[in-house]
């Protein structure tokens, strides 16, 4: 017989990516620039002004979910639907890569992630598509989390079978979810037992979160403290026996 650890379960980090990972106003006006270059033209045009009066006070459109899902409301209501709204949005992503569009980074979040302990498994629940996502994160400098990242996850109601396909199993010893859009990283987060960090944007939705920050690094100690506690409470991994047969006439 032959003695093997059985596998413990993981201690996780879901983190969002677009609005959470990165920020600023030049992603996010270009993004309402795709969007009206392909909206009737006096249609683009309001929706360029509302655009511009949103950026520059957003509390004055609150609630909404988050920053990029209230410009993308005033896509909508320039009678552009979903596909031509997800199609401009890809495209300032690749603008983002080539970059052609400045994004301010989150100062320190590479370490923050490099530095969690080996029994945090980290994993990227995303909406928006998938293949420019990773890329995304590789020119992030977080290239770790490539392999660990789900483009059009669904959120809030795939969360869940989201984060069983990214981690492949059922279970987990807790964990903290991070995102700036109340409804896709808190409650269906909170639904899951897990603690909650909201990047909340001014006017945005929130209110019930374990934490809420308007900037992500400001969250960093609270979120590893998070972590640390539920490592510490992980159950041991035990051992398990495995019987493997023995050529005839040998001794066990």
């Amino acid at each position: 017989m032959t003695a093997r650890a059985a596998q413990a379960p993981p201690v996780v980090l879901c983190l969002d990516l677009d609005g959470t990972m990165y920020r600023g106003e030049a992603p996010l006006r270009a993004y309402a620039e795709a969007m009206a270059a392909v909206a009737e033209p006096a249609l683009g045009r309001r929706l360029l002004r509302r655009a511009e009066s949103f950026l520059a006070r957003p509390e004055s459109e609150a609630p909404y979910r988050d920053l990029w899902a209230a410009l993308s409301a005033i896509g909508g209501q320039a009678g552009l639907g979903w596909p031509e709204r997800d199609v401009a949005f890809v495209a300032v992503r690749e603008r983002i890569l080539a970059g052609e569009v400045p994004i301010e980074r989150v100062p320190g979040l590479p370490a923050f992630v490099d530095g969690l302990a080996p029994e945090v498994t980290a994993v990227v629940l995303s909406n928006s598509d998938d293949e420019s996502g990773r890329r995304l994160l590789a020119y992030l400098g977080l290239r770790g989390l490539v392999p660990r990242m789900m483009g059009g996850a669904g959120k809030p109601r795939g969360f869940a079978p989201a984060l069983r396909t990214l981690l492949g199993r059922r279970d987990y010893a807790g964990g903290v979810s991070v995102g700036d859009n109340y409804a896709n990283d808190v409650l269906a987060a909170r639904d899951l037992g897990l603690a909650t960090l909201h990047v909340r944007a001014p006017g945005a939705e929130g209110g019930g979160a374990d934490r809420t920050v308007a900037r992500l690094e400001d969250g960093f100690d609270w979120v590893r403290d998070q972590l640390e506690r539920l490592v510490a409470r992980r159950p041991p991994v035990q051992t398990l026996l495995a019987d493997h047969a023995q050529p005839e006439g040998e001794s066990p």
